[in-house]
């Protein structure tokens, strides 16, 4: 039978990225203890042992506040953990000591949009692409938060530029139709949600969400099926 209840979704956020370099060795350590800490910190962190972890990177930025590495990894060992004040705390330690690195701005901005502050993720996100043109995470994500605000226009705007860059993907495809089911195009839509189950065929939630955009227009056979 019909879906009662059911809501259309975005596609969630990316995660948290240790850099965009790649995070697995230190720049320029201060010391060869402090680089062997570092190491230790990324074994422990391969063997399921966040705290041992948190507890060497904390002893490395003692010594050097502004090892970026070593913020970026405890940034993202405490957004894993839910603990998102400390997180965007360590990313905007890490923002300081490296500008122009895109994955600092990125995760700061997940952050952000984790404790729903989302102008400042938006501004993060925004600030990744000026680094990173084309940067699939965070076109995502400012498509998810432009559409948790409410601003449909910027977010289908932002939407299409993503899709002309990458277009055969499907959260971006899926966040695009449901800012157009939103925005009051159906059809739009699902033309979107179809383009996007072309790639992501097994996907519940676009299927859904087609069904609704069928059911808006009218169509309950189809959307019975897309139910199902």
């Amino acid at each position: 039978g019909e879906a009662a209840g059911c809501q259309t979704a975005p596609a969630p956020l990316c995660a948290f990225v240790h850099c965009h370099s790649g995070g697995r060795k230190m720049s320029k350590p201060p010391s060869e203890a402090l680089a062997r800490k570092f190491h230790a910190a990324l074994a422990a962190i391969n063997a399921g042992d966040p705290r041992q972890a948190e507890r060497l990177l904390k002893g490395i930025l003692d010594k050097a506040p502004g090892q970026f590495e070593a913020l970026m990894m405890l940034g993202t060992l405490h957004g894993q953990q839910s603990r998102f004040d400390k997180a965007a705390s360590m990313f905007e330690r890490a923002v300081r000591s490296r500008p122009g690195e895109a994955g600092a701005h990125f995760n700061l901005g997940l952050a952000r949009s984790r404790l729903g502050m989302k102008d400042e993720a938006i501004a993060r996100y925004r600030r990744t692409l000026e680094l990173v043109p084309g940067h699939l995470e965070a076109l995502n994500n400012l498509g998810s938060e432009l559409i948790a605000s409410g601003r449909w226009d910027d977010a289908l705007s932002a939407l299409r530029q993503a899709l002309a860059l990458h277009p055969r993907d499907g959260r971006l495809l899926n966040n695009l139709g449901f800012a157009q089911l939103e925005s009051g195009d159906a059809d739009g839509a699902i033309e979107s949600f179809s383009r996007a189950l072309a790639v992501s065929a097994s996907n519940s939630e676009i299927h859904t969400n087609l069904g609704l955009a069928f059911q808006k227009t009218g169509r309950r056979d189809q959307a019975i099926a897309e139910f199902r």
